[in-house]
């Protein structure tokens, strides 16, 4: 079983001011631009280099930029992509490095480091929710912020990707490319009934009364490390509550989209692969149930095989739990060949989604979005811990004759 660590946690690093360089400034023309937003990179200087190559193939023009001022040049339709390499060895030299970097992401420019540290540059936000994997080959993480709350925290994207030079790249672009689209962060809910839609908030600091805010969307890419089983992405969206009515707790919202595309679909032709989706399993544990619980979650069990609707509500509810307003957020996801168990106990929540593995649904990408709400202390971060299985099969007929479980291990605090 393959295991992959995260971790999270508010923290605040010293940043400071700007040097380094090095080398010539090329514009290099494409081979066969697919888009046309500008793309920079910082820490190569040949224009053969596998990141520039990627890169040509995919947008034009492509720019290597020589020194550290030449990130001027980088304007706020631009992606700026940072050879990790490079800027583990020259942050090293000069930490004031890594403060010319963060003022552009600051600025909203999407910022993906590829190879050396990818994890460099976000662990260098202060007010950002970062989630780090452990022990394993991350090999690219972009980070873009929208905007920062009143009390520092800041509001944007992240994308990691474990392992696959060439997708990462891909993805990290795309991703980038999609942040861009984006002008105005969508970022607020109002609070709402078990009934009905959310209903966008036009801004923030105007509103008196309880909504959800949304605060990141962190995505991470498990690439081709499953090869040749399958891809997993799993992107949590965290909405935190403002206008609470208490300095007790904090109260946040975590809708977790779990995309699972089987090596059957991804792997067919570089592996021969026939391996389907199975079994998935979402579990959530509190490690310190003193600043930490959960108070809500979704679905709840559904026996019946589909096709068929998962709708749920969670949230916070007026006198449960310590809470004094109610505001709540609404989920729904399509699901076909598959049940869910709710083995939620004990204070922890769980679920599991059982795929008919000998049906079209074994096959084709599968999607779900779980959800729960947790509180904690004011001035407190949230401990708990959440592992993502999946489990492949393989079939002979209608027999199963091989499964493959890759675990995916969240650590919150």
């Amino acid at each position: 079983m393959t295991k992959i660590k995260l971790y999270t946690s508010f923290c605040t690093l010293l940043l400071a001011g700007v040097i380094l360089g090095g080398v010539l400034l090329h514009a290099v023309a494409p081979a066969a631009a697919i888009s046309s937003t500008p793309a920079y990179v910082l820490g190569v200087s040949s224009p053969l280099d596998p990141l520039v190559v990627d890169l040509k193939g995919l947008t034009s023009p492509v720019t290597i930029l020589p020194t550290l001022s030449d990130l001027s040049l980088v304007g706020g339709n631009s992606v700026l992509f940072v050879d990790g390499s490079w800027l583990v060895t020259a942050s090293s030299l000069d930490p004031t490095i890594l403060s010319l970097l963060v003022g552009k992401i600051l600025q909203g420019i999407p910022t993906v480091t590829v190879r050396g540290n990818p994890m460099l540059l976000a662990g260098s936000i202060s007010g950002l929710l970062k989630w780090h994997p452990l022990d394993l080959p991350l090999i690219a993480e972009g980070v873009r912020i929208t905007d920062t709350l009143a009390d520092g925290t800041r509001r944007g994207g992240i994308l990691q990707v474990l392992d696959g030079f060439d997708y990462a790249v891909n993805s990290e672009f795309h991703w980038a490319e999609l942040q861009l689209s984006q002008a105005a962060p969508s970022v607020s809910t109002a609070p709402k009934t078990s009934t009905g839609s959310p209903k966008v908030q036009p801004n923030d600091v105007q509103s008196t009364q309880p909504y959800w805010s949304l605060i990141i969307h962190f995505s991470i890419d498990t690439g081709n490390y499953f090869a040749p089983y399958g891809r997993i992405i799993s992107t949590l969206s965290v909405f935190g509550l403002m206008n609470d009515g208490t300095n007790n707790y904090n109260w946040y919202n975590v809708f977790l989209n779990q995309t699972i595309q089987p090596g059957i679909m991804v792997y067919k032709s570089d592996y021969n692969s026939d391996w389907r989706t199975y079994i998935h399993t979402d579990s959530l544990h509190v490690t310190n149930t003193t600043s930490t619980m959960f108070v809500d979650h979704g679905p709840a069990g559904v026996s019946n095989a589909g096709p068929f609707v998962v709708s749920y509500d969670v949230g916070v509810t007026a006198t449960l739990f310590g809470a004094v307003v109610n505001a709540t957020q609404a989920q729904s996801y399509f699901l076909k060949h598959t049940t869910v168990t709710d083995s939620s106990q004990n204070g922890d929540v769980s679920w599991v989604h059982d795929i008919e593995a000998r049906t079209q649904a074994g096959t084709l990408t599968f999607q779900i979005t779980p959800g729960w709400t947790t509180r904690y202390l004011q001035g407190a971060h949230a401990q708990f811990e959440g592992t993502f299985s999946t489990i492949f099969a393989e079939l002979q007929g209608n027999t199963l004759t091989a499964s493959q479980s890759k675990t995916v291990t969240l650590a919150v605090g």
